[in-house]
């Protein structure tokens, strides 16, 4: 149980640092993963050139002032969990402790990532919005598990 409870939050985590840190490519335009997620999304949801550019622009802004800070602190503890997990002389609250640092700071990443996605719906059309829901439902309906 504790497994799962930390794994999703790792999990929403490593995907948020892929997006909070893609560096722009030489065009200026971001590459990667997040490069590639923004560019199916403009392609789903039929979004204009202006409105690709603003979303851009919240995402770098996010991401340099307090998204970045909190995807660096989440790598950062999620990192020392798993060094005290491998280490045979740590103790058990050590990694308690580590465990809840690293879950505060994957939640103050949730929140950040949550204020970015949030601002950058705002720039979508009513229509575009009802779309990006739609879109959201779908996955999450292919990603529940089977039992």
């Amino acid at each position: 149980m504790r497994a799962r409870t930390l794994l999703i939050p790792v999990s929403i985590a490593l995907l948020t640092a892929g997006l909070a840190l893609a560096e722009p490519g030489r065009d200026g335009h971001r590459t990667g993963r997040a490069g590639m997620r923004l560019d199916r999304m403009a392609r789903q949801l039929d979004l204009t050139e202006a409105q690709r550019a603003r979303i851009r622009e919240i995402f770098e802004e996010h991401r340099d002032s307090t998204l970045g800070d909190a995807a660096a602190k989440s790598r950062a503890s999620r990192t020392e969990l798993r060094s005290l997990i491998h280490d045979p002389e740590a103790n058990e609250q050590a990694i308690r402790d580590a465990a809840a640092r690293a879950s505060q700071a994957d939640a103050d990443l949730a929140v950040e990532r949550h204020r970015a996605l949030a601002e950058a719906f705002k720039v979508l059309t009513p229509e575009q919005q009802e779309k990006a829901k739609q879109l959201r439902e779908q996955r999450a309906a292919r990603r529940k598990p089977t039992i």
